[in-house]
């Protein structure tokens, strides 16, 4: 019922070393109006970077 046709997302974590790990974050999305779509794509580098900074500010406070 929202602006939103299909979402899905994908978090894989490999782990590198000991304290470190690489995290793939893989989201696709499509709205249902092309106008909303267009939106999406045009600021999706701004709500990638929102999205990343916040998981690593959680992991942060999980992991002190």
């Amino acid at each position: 019922k929202g602006p939103l046709k299909d979402l899905s997302t994908e978090w894989i974590f490999k782990k590198l070393e000991i304290n470190k790990t690489k995290v793939i974050f893989i989201i696709k999305f499509e709205f249902q109006r092309l106008l909303h779509q267009k939106m999406a794509e045009l600021f999706f580098g701004l709500i990638e970077n929102k999205m990343i900074d916040s998981f690593k500010k959680r992991a942060d406070e999980i992991l002190d």
